[in-house]
């Protein structure tokens, strides 16, 4: 009974269905119950010989497959790992900057000399100053009142 497997087992083996080795013992007029009989070693050699181009190709069919997704894996890093950063200057962000805001935005039209209209002019808005802070608190009172004076002075600037 070593030789002996059961018929389940062999098409899970060849990747193939069960029923389809049940049909084929059939037609050659071994007799199988079920999926769960077990077949020798001579009638196992028989469906070995029969299924095995498609044990093959399903071989081949599964390499392939893993070969895609390898593939496709790859060129995926690959497209992600290619952009490119250019590091600018100060000067040459503001350049692109205002070249940005300069140009149209796609989808909108541009307008004929004779409907230009007058853009009111951007105000400048002046820079805003940092106060100082200290991470110290002062420990007397006097020093707290000195504190103070100081952060008033700093505002009136």
């Amino acid at each position: 009974m070593s030789d002996s497997i059961r018929i389940f087992q062999l098409a899970k083996e060849l990747n193939i269905s069960h029923t389809d080795i049940l049909d084929f013992l059939k037609s050659k007029d071994i007799s199988v119950s079920s999926h769960m009989s077990p077949i020798d070693g001579k009638t196992q050699q028989l469906v070995y010989t029969e299924f095995a181009k498609d044990r093959q190709s399903a071989e081949r069919d599964r390499k392939e497959q893993v070969r895609k997704e390898i593939h496709d894996s790859k060129v995926v890093m690959k497209t992600k790992s290619v952009k490119k950063f250019k590091i600018m200057s100060v000067e040459e962000q503001r350049k692109s900057e205002k070249k940005k805001a300069e140009e149209p935005i796609k989808g909108e039209k541009v307008s004929k000399k004779t409907d230009v209209k007058k853009e009111a002019p951007v105000e400048k808005k002046p820079k805003k100053k940092l106060r100082k802070i200290s991470l110290r608190e002062p420990e007397k009172k006097e020093d707290k009142k000195q504190a103070k004076k100081h952060k008033d002075e700093l505002k009136k600037r």
